[in-house]
């Protein structure tokens, strides 16, 4: 994917910067330039709550530039909150439904059947005992 812009204009509206940030999730996501621009637009111009904490999230993690595999970890940017900004996008009639599934579509090849990035470590998992074994370990260890 070739991103030769990083501005949006329309009919009558002023050019809306993309963050560079959101050229380096693009092209993870494997999104067309112009998909990236609806979904930067209709990000910029909602009024919903979770599409305004998203921006406002991937405006912090923009001034640190830190690795995309590190950014792409972070709660903002996991696959459930990407759907869930998008879904509310087309809600509030700022994305269309075609624009939002081809979106998710790219999204979702990024992502395993856990629903987690491909390729990204899992979760730690705390270890539970029974509660035998528990008292077992406990007491060996006084």
């Amino acid at each position: 994917m070739t991103l030769a812009s990083n501005t949006l204009s329309g009919r009558g509206a002023r050019a809306v910067k993309i963050p560079p940030l959101l050229f380096r999730v693009g092209t993870f996501l494997e999104l067309r330039e112009s998909q990236l621009k609806h979904f930067w637009n209709a990000v910029h111009h909602s009024q919903w709550q979770r599409p305004l904490a998203w921006k406002r999230a991937l405006q912090q993690l923009a001034w640190h530039n830190i690795p995309l595999d590190r950014v792409m970890c972070e709660e903002c940017m996991s696959p459930g909150v990407l759907v869930k900004v998008i879904e509310d996008l087309t809600q509030e009639k700022r994305l269309p439904r075609i624009s939002a599934n081809m979106i998710e579509a790219s999204l979702l090849k990024q992502t395993d059947h856990t629903g987690r990035w491909k390729d990204q470590p899992p979760e730690p998992r705390a270890v539970v005992f029974s509660p035998e074994i528990a008292a077992w370990i406990g007491h060996y260890w006084r």
